[in-house]
């Protein structure tokens, strides 16, 4: 039985927040794939800028937000279309605003994704840009299971913070509710999650593909995984 937390307070009086405190700019980050292989492509995008306070780690304001197709040049595996429900149909003749998604990156203080080196590693191959800049990972930056948390895994900390998404695995609704999860409130300090994951160290090696979090760990590979052993007595026709 999952304990679900209460929601965060909400601000009603923008106007009544403390604006002298410093702030800084930050740029929540999800991408959809192809699949999880180095072959494998970005095919979907979605990014929330937001304003927020670099000593509460309150989000004051959205200052800008991006969600775009991309059609790959590569197959799409079968179980990763089943994952985020986009297929190829769809993808065709669809290319992201790649100016906007780099002017978005370029402005930010820190880039925020959920398993930040997975992310991070897919969307280098279609904007090197992206790599560059201070990543930080929600699942390793926030001590979760530390906290008493059974998983990091985005789809559970949903679940048991009451929060809800239009749709599971599509870009930028997982990017909105992520920001929605590190706006929560800490039980234990009664701070926001972001604070937390704000005083932690971005990811090494802003050019390379390899990050602290574990591919493991990504969600899409456990959904991938899920789908392949269920499929596993009736084996796929190879992709051509």
């Amino acid at each position: 039985m999952l304990k679900k937390l209460k929601p965060p307070k909400e601000q009603d009086d923008m106007a009544a927040m403390d604006r002298s405190a410093p702030t800084i700019r930050i740029t929540i980050i999800d991408t959809e794939t192809t699949g999880i292989s180095r072959q494998d492509q970005v095919i979907e995008v979605g990014l929330i800028q937001l304003e927020v306070s670099s000593i509460t780690g309150q989000i004051l304001q959205r200052l800008n937000q991006y969600s775009g197709l991309r059609e790959p040049s590569c197959p799409m595996h079968p179980a990763a279309e089943q994952t985020h429900g986009i297929s190829m149909k769809q993808l065709r003749g669809q290319r992201l605003n790649e100016d906007l998604i780099v002017e978005m990156i370029q402005q930010s203080e820190r880039l925020i994704a959920h398993n930040a080196g997975f992310d991070r590693s897919m969307l280098k191959r279609t904007l090197p840009h992206a790599a560059r800049g201070p990543w930080l990972c929600s699942v390793r930056g926030i001590r979760w299971r530390q906290k008493g948390f059974a998983s990091a895994r985005l789809d559970y900390l949903l679940e048991v913070h009451g929060i809800q998404r239009p749709r599971s695995h599509r870009a930028f609704d997982d990017a909105e509710a992520l920001g929605k999860l590190l706006a929560h409130d800490d039980p234990a300090t009664g701070r926001p999650y972001l604070c937390e994951l704000l005083e932690s160290r971005p990811l090494s090696g802003g050019s390379q593909t390899k990050a602290k979090t574990p591919m493991s760990e990504s969600p899409l590979l456990i959904e991938l995984k899920k789908r392949l052993d269920a499929a596993s007595s009736t084996p796929e026709p190879p992709i051509h």
